[in-house]
């Protein structure tokens, strides 16, 4: 998503898709781990590393591209770090996570657990809120909707009935299944052999999956 333009108003639309990916990680939380002990911990931790990558994605502006910075300081409200400044966001509130979390030693089955839901809920909206930008082709946002939403159907039907840290096979054919589906997109920039960056990156995280779940299988059974 592009600048979003209101009559006069210029508004960053990336800023926006992750305002509403932050609402959908609060919601999550709560819902999630009401009971849970220590559900204020994970609040907390979790709200902070949110800021954390926001700002550092928003502000990685003013190092990554300091000349336009210093030429129009006010661009800093409609640009941002690109590509660049999310991953370098993303290493930083990871690593504030991990650092929090095991200093209070904090369970990674509830990080996981919760992580499943976030990014199943942002996956579900993000396709919408391109279909309404205007984005083309429609029938992978489309398809990227349904799966995601049959996808969060099923956590929730399963919510009761399963421990955290239990459904990382869902997780597994959650990242398959949009594997599959980026093959619709014609236009997406091919990373390795055939396959996109974002292609890539769900297949690696599949695969750990596969080994973390293989091992704690064995361990839980001696």
């Amino acid at each position: 998503m592009d600048n979003i333009q209101l009559g006069s108003l210029l508004i960053n639309g990336r800023l926006v898709m992750y305002m509403t990916f932050g609402v959908i990680g609060w919601l999550v939380l709560h819902y999630r781990l009401r009971n849970i002990p220590e559900q204020e911990l994970f609040t907390s931790y979790a709200s902070n590393a949110f800021w954390i990558w926001l700002l550092v994605w928003k502000g990685s502006f003013m190092f990554l591209y300091p000349i336009e910075f210093i030429e129009t300081p006010i661009s800093l409200l409609y640009f941002d770090g690109g590509k660049r400044g999310m991953w370098l966001a993303s290493l930083l509130a990871i690593l504030y996570l991990w650092v929090r979390s095991r200093k209070q030693n904090l369970p990674i089955k509830i990080w996981m657990d919760i992580g499943l839901w976030f990014i199943s809920g942002c996956w579900l909206i993000y396709p919408i809120l391109q279909v309404i930008a205007g984005h083309q082709p429609v029938l992978y946002d489309k398809l990227s909707a349904l799966w995601s939403g049959g996808f969060m159907l099923i956590l929730f039907l399963t919510r009761r009935t399963s421990r955290f840290g239990d459904r990382s096979g869902y997780a597994i054919w959650f990242l398959i299944g949009h594997v599959v589906l980026q093959f619709l997109l014609p236009d997406r920039t091919l990373w390795l052999l055939s396959f996109s960056r974002l292609q890539i990156i769900c297949i690696a995280i599949a695969a750990a999956l596969t080994v973390w779940s293989y091992f704690q299988e064995k361990n839980e059974k001696g």
